[in-house]
């Protein structure tokens, strides 16, 4: 059954067809939730959340400006951010001044493995490896970002090049282990 048919169901209150709806999309949200989550915990928090959200709001989706599954992953990085704001500190984190010539070598960092960059990001520090997560992987813009943690562009977009330099530090770090 098509997401159309059953959303027109879930609209209706159908239990069957909701309990169909968060079937088919579980596992979808539940990878986008331990993106943003420290543990599985606070990973089925946000799955939870989301689809709370996503039932309340359903009458709000319009297949006409894209696809359901586009939808509901705005969804679960909006109630994982929503979280993750309540925790974080987003106060500027100051790093050591480099000096201006130096050029990082990405062919350096360029045969590392997926593993390895993934334990890289997980090193950071939360604010960081959020806002790396949000622009490169959930492709949002600065105005979105912005808008999530209530910051403005400008910062937004300063705190995304202090988390690359950090992660690229980082991924120097994991390629001399």
């Amino acid at each position: 059954m098509q997401d159309i048919q059953i959303i027109q169901k879930c609209l209706k209150n159908d239990r069957v067809a909701q309990k169909q709806l968060y079937h088919l999309h579980a596992d979808f949200v539940m990878n986008i939730a331990r993106r943003y989550a420290k543990d599985i915990s606070e990973g089925k928090d946000i799955v939870q959340n989301t689809f709370i959200k996503i039932f309340k709001s359903l009458d709000r989706y319009d297949p006409n400006r894209g696809k359901f599954q586009h939808w509901i992953s705005r969804i679960t990085v909006n109630e994982a951010i929503a979280i993750k704001r309540k925790n974080i500190n987003w106060q500027v984190t100051e790093f050591p001044e480099r000096d201006s010539k130096e050029i990082i070598n990405n062919e350096a960092i360029a045969d590392l493995n997926y593993k390895d960059m993934i334990k890289s990001m997980d090193r950071l520090p939360e604010q960081h490896r959020l806002i790396l997560q949000m622009f490169y992987v959930d492709d949002l813009d600065h105005k979105e970002i912005a808008s999530i943690i209530n910051i403005k562009e400008s910062s937004s977009r300063s705190r995304l090049s202090r988390a690359r330099k950090l992660f690229i530090e980082q991924l120097k770090y994991a390629k001399a282990i």
